[in-house]
């Protein structure tokens, strides 16, 4: 038997021995040992903000047994449970010592309990119950003050450690987009579709887990100008602006201005928050917008296209006639501001608005007769018509018939231009308005203050006064019947003749007249006066104070 085998016999039977002594007579070993509780103690409960609680437990004493779970149970109740809070389990612990964690809480209440416990055997040990008090959600404001949407803006207070999917900012009832959790500031994008004119100011509400705050400073809002329509026109396009919280109609420029090519735009219009494309703009414009010292492009560019001339309405006008333009791109009426330049011969115009986006001018005498070249210019564009304009005097060779009673028609031939209308003088006080049936005649009726005379008849333009060839006589009025010759007071009398005028005259019998109760240029009717003495008396038609005498006497009866 060897050394080492002896020495191992020698230790088991003192282990053996050692193991019996320990009993009491008549025991068996491991009766009444009694084994030791494991301990658990809630340290510390904290609120790091409005939404984190810190919790600390220790476990003091692990009693020699299996823990097979510790953790927290905390909530609004004052004695949190299961039932009736959350449990935070942190798994089984090994050894004794201390535990901490940091928890989110989403409940509004200002109060949140919380308890350690540990677990083991199916048995649970809990900790003392501690409180503590949330923190109230705080802020010093927003930094800058104003912006438009997009823009980043801080609200600025004390935030450390708040989860960001806890935070939400509302611009009036618009929530915004959190961007940045920062220890002393929240940064958030200003959202679209805040309601409100530029410089409008909304109220901001912070919303941390549960708990609201508003901003005690309104925010404002600023013009935030996106696109623009239409992209291209000729001068006089009205440009409207589209994006948010846009001026209204009426807003004076004060702090907001719009950058035509980088100079200030000045003429905005009405209705709509835009501006009108001058006469001194280039073909290709740029946008942008000033809010204060800050200056941001407009995306896109504006084009003036080329303008054409197709027409001249008419192609053959006179002095002080109106001419339409017609083509494609000319400037749009607006309000007498963007009147084009027209270039006749050596002559400029200016040519306003016409119907149906056309432009008109007039030729004044300063053109004489003939045929010109036209060129019109309009903001950078400057073009020339295809076609000529031919400016027209008239010209008169006759008159036909030689001889006429006033309201007589009679024919003047030469050139003209047809259904132009014309002034032919009778006298320098008589004159008549003539019609052109054709570009070789014009009628026109001899006028009913013409006295009887014969005289040059002279045709009106704007190069003075042209004679037409040929004497004109124009015959007295007559009246060349009546019926009947004699009658009572009351009758009816029709009378006759040429050269009456329409209306209203006066008859005259004798000493006493009557009102006319029909005047046609060829027949007068009257009744005659009441209280006329007996016997012949003289008749007169009293045409605005021209009178004419019948050859014959008209009777009076009783």
């Amino acid at each position: 038997m060897s050394l080492n085998f002896l020495k191992m016999l020698k230790i088991f039977l003192l282990s053996i021995l050692v193991l019996f002594s320990a009993c009491k007579k008549g025991e068996k070993p491991g009766d009444d040992i009694e084994v030791p509780v494991p301990e658990i103690q809630t340290t510390t409960i904290g609120a790091i903000n409005p939404v984190i609680v810190k919790m600390e437990g220790h476990i003091t004493n692990t009693g020699n047994v299996e823990i097979s779970d510790h953790g927290f149970i905390y909530g609004t109740n004052p004695e949190p449970s299961v039932e009736n809070g959350t449990k935070l389990s942190l798994g089984a612990a090994s050894n004794d010592g201390g535990f901490i964690k940091e928890v989110k809480i989403s409940v509004s209440s200002p109060v949140i309990y919380c308890k350690a416990y540990i677990g083991y055997d199916g048995k649970v040990i809990y900790g003392k119950t501690l409180s503590v008090t949330m923190t109230s959600v705080t802020s010093k404001g927003a930094l800058p003050d104003n912006g438009k949407s997009g823009d980043l803006v801080q609200i600025l207070g004390p935030y450390a450690k708040i989860p960001i999917e806890t935070v939400n900012v509302f611009f009036g009832n618009i929530e915004g987009r959190v961007v940045e959790i920062r220890d002393t500031s929240i940064v958030v994008e200003v959202p679209s579709g805040i309601p409100g004119h530029h410089d409008t100011p909304v109220n901001v509400r912070l919303k941390v887990g549960e708990k609201n705050t508003t901003i005690s400073e309104p925010f404002y809002v600023t013009a935030n100008i996106k696109d623009f329509t239409p992209k291209s026109g000729p001068v006089g396009t009205h440009i409207t602006f589209l994006g948010d919280n846009l001026p209204d109609y009426s807003y004076t420029p004060h702090d907001l201005f719009i950058l035509q090519d980088g100079q200030n735009a000045w003429r905005y219009i009405d209705q709509t928050y835009g501006i009108a494309i001058t006469n001194d703009a280039k073909e290709k414009i740029k946008f942008a917008y000033k809010v204060g010292k800050t200056v941001t492009e407009i995306p896109g560019e504006f084009i003036i296209p080329e303008p054409t001339i197709t027409e001249f309405v008419p192609a053959t006008a006179m002095i002080w006639d109106p001419i339409v333009v017609k083509g494609t791109n000319l400037p749009v009426p607006d309000n007498g501001y963007e009147y084009p330049t027209l270039k006749i011969g050596p002559y400029e115009f200016k040519a306003g608005p016409a119907a149906q986006g056309n432009r008109t001018f007039i030729i004044d005498k300063t053109l004489l007769p003939g045929a010109y070249d036209v060129s019109m210019t309009t903001g950078p564009h400057t073009v020339t018509a295809p076609m000529k304009i031919k400016i027209f005097s008239p010209e008169a060779t006759g008159v036909s018939p030689t001889a006429a009673v006033p309201g007589n028609l009679v024919t003047i031939t030469g050139k003209f231009i047809k259904n132009h209308t014309y002034t032919v003088y009778f006298s320098d006080a008589a004159m008549g308005t003539a019609n052109a049936t054709s570009e070789s005649e014009l009628v026109v009726q001899v006028p009913f203050d013409a006295e009887a005379a014969t005289v040059i008849l002279k045709l009106y333009t704007e190069y003075g006064l042209v004679p037409i060839p040929g004497n004109f006589t124009v015959k007295p009025k007559i009246i060349t019947s009546f019926s009947p010759l004699s009658g009572k007071s009351g009758t009816l009398v029709t009378i006759k003749g040429e050269g009456f005028s329409g209306g209203i005259g006066q008859v005259h019998f004798g000493e006493r007249y009557m009102a006319t109760e029909s005047l046609t240029f060829t027949e007068a009717k009257v009744r005659v006066p009441d209280d006329m003495p007996e016997g012949p008396v003289d008749v007169y038609l009293n045409l605005n104070g021209q009178l004419i005498k019948a050859d014959q006497k008209f009777t009076v009866i009783k």
